[in-house]
């Protein structure tokens, strides 16, 4: 009834035409709609949109990182990785990252720069606790991990970026989750790096 519609006002409004994907975005956001489109996945026309709208960002050239602030990724925070959006965007980017002639990107650096390291891995350390982000979440804080190692930033560093004193590694802390955080990356700082510069709290 809808597409309908759009096709009866497009003739009479010759001016102006549309889509029936501008009128879903224009009305209700490029987040809100695609959100419209996966719900209603088993209907042909739902499933034309959403490929249509990833067709033009593939035919536009967004870059990833556009796209992930389109569909409001950014303001997701720690329910992210159970987003049904977030899948459609995973696919978005490797197919960027196939085509494009003006770099690469990744997931990660996509994620750490909207919500910051310590944001981050709070948000990891969160997802590894459900089942359904569980493993998601632990190649992604590898990721994060090879990140800082990339970015030369040692666990000693990483003590400041994740808030934290020297003296909250000493005993069990169970309301800070940046704690494991931290062990991990030092523990795998030693393996990957050099064993010598595994930092001793």
């Amino acid at each position: 009834t809808f597409s309908k519609f759009v096709d009866m006002w497009n003739p009479r409004n010759s001016r102006h035409p549309t889509t029936v994907l501008k009128v879903f975005t224009t009305t209700y956001g490029d987040d809100v709609a695609l959100k419209m489109f996966l719900e209603n996945a088993n209907s042909p026309v739902a499933t034309k949109l959403k490929n249509e709208m990833v067709k033009n960002w593939e035919v536009a050239l967004e870059h990833p990182a556009n796209v992930f602030t389109l569909l409001e990724l950014d303001k997701a925070g720690d329910n992210l990785f159970s987003s049904p959006l977030l899948k459609t965007w995973v696919q978005y980017l490797k197919t960027f990252n196939e085509e494009s002639k003006y770099g690469k990107t990744t997931m990660i650096k996509t994620f750490s720069t909207s919500y910051g390291d310590e944001k981050l891995a709070t948000m990891l350390e969160a997802a590894k606790k459900v089942p359904d982000t569980e493993q998601f979440a632990k190649n992604l804080q590898a990721a994060q991990f090879n990140q800082w190692m990339v970015e030369k930033k040692t666990p000693k560093d990483m003590l400041s970026i994740l808030k934290l004193k020297t003296e909250d590694l000493h005993f069990f802390n169970e309301k800070n989750p940046m704690v494991d955080v931290w062990r991990a990356y030092n523990k795998a700082y030693g393996t990957k790096v050099d064993t010598s510069f595994a930092f001793q709290p």
